[in-house]
Parts: structure tokens; C-alpha cells; sequence
């Protein structure tokens, strides 16, 4: 990754690097990398701790081969059981999923990683539980989507992030920025 580093460097014009980005839910998803238990695990277990030393392991295998950033970890907030990726997420209670959001996110940026806070909230709250439909957050979660948030957020770091987040509707609004308000 280095050598193709350094031509992508060469070849622009303001010697900027790519920014190398891989999903590490359960690992660097790699041939012959370590597979670690789904985040499901990390919420049954409750040790902020333990996710927090795996993390770090994914991210010291990740940046091992020039990544610079990981796509982990999904915040959503599990409400349906149903839901076509219910695996990804942590659980079903916002404080736990921010205590081992927050975990996660500490671990893998020690490794010198940055994390991308994926989801956050509303994703999985999809009308009809499928992947590709649009969420109403607070007429499906029975609560504000700003609940959510603000609860995550208390455990997580308090700098500004990539986050990967989808259009979702907060009583029929659409709550994702608009061009001229993302930086």
C-alpha cells in the first residue's frame, strides 16, 4: 500500500495521499486476517474493556497494511428484531450501544485508525424492516431521534467525525445535510 501511496502522491498536483478506507466490523476483511465475534457479542457481553482491546487489534491489523481509516462502528439502535442487519449492531438500548460504540472508537483509533461512526441513528428503524427503505425515526422508535443521538453521543469522543449516515425523516423531515451545510 506504501508504494501505491507514494504514486498517488507523485502524480497529483498537491501531493495529497489517498485515504485509504476498509470495513472492520468483525475484523480486517482480509484473506488469512482474524475474524472477531459480530458487535452483537460486544453488547451481550457488556465489556467495554474487551471490545475496546479487539478494537485495537483490528485496527493494529488494518493500519499494518496502509488503512487509514475504518468503516466501524454501526451505532444504530436495534428496535426490530426483523431488520435485515440486525447482526451489525451493538443492541437495542442506546446507552449500551453508546458504551460500546464509544469502546470500539477508543481501541481503534489508538491503533491510529479513525473510526467512521456509521448510521448513527434511524437506519434501522426502515419502513417494512428492509435494508433500502426510508426510516421514520420518531414514529418508529416511539421516541425522538434526537434521544438517540444525544445519548450516543454522551459516550462518544467529543471531536467532529466522518459519520456514514443515510437520508432519514424525523416526522416526515429529512434530517440528512443538505450539500451547502456538509464540510
Amino acid at each position: 500500500m506504501t508504494s501505491l501511496e507514494e504514486k498517488i502522491v507523485a502524480a497529483n498536483r498537491f501531493g495529497i495521499p489517498a485515504q485509504v478506507h476498509e470495513e472492520c466490523l468483525t475484523g480486517f476483511a482480509a484473506w488469512r486476517a482474524t475474524v472477531y465475534p459480530a458487535p452483537l457479542c460486544g453488547g451481550a457481553a457488556f465489556d467495554p474493556a474487551l471490545v475496546e482491546e479487539t478494537a485495537g487489534r483490528i485496527g493494529r491489523s488494518v493500519r499494518s497494511a496502509g488503512v487509514h481509516q475504518g468503516l466501524a462502528p454501526v451505532l444504530d439502535v436495534t428496535r426490530d428484531y426483523r431488520w435485515g442487519r440486525t447482526e451489525e449492531t451493538i443492541g437495542e438500548d442506546p446507552s449500551l450501544v453508546g458504551t460500546i460504540g464509544a469502546a470500539y472508537v477508543r481501541g481503534l483509533e489508538r491503533a491510529g485508525v479513525v473510526a467512521t461512526l456509521k448510521h448513527f441513528a434511524g437506519y434501522s428503524a426502515s419502513r417494512g424492516r428492509r435494508v433500502v427503505e426510508p426510516g421514520d425515526v420518531q414514529l418508529r422508535l416511539g421516541r425522538s431521534s434526537g434521544e438517540i443521538v444525544a445519548s450516543l453521543a454522551a459516550r462518544l469522543v467529543g471531536d467532529e467525525r466522518e459519520t456514514g449516515h443515510r437520508r432519514e425523516l424525523v416526522s416526515r423531515v429529512c434530517v440528512a445535510p443538505s450539500p451547502e451545510h456538509r464540510r
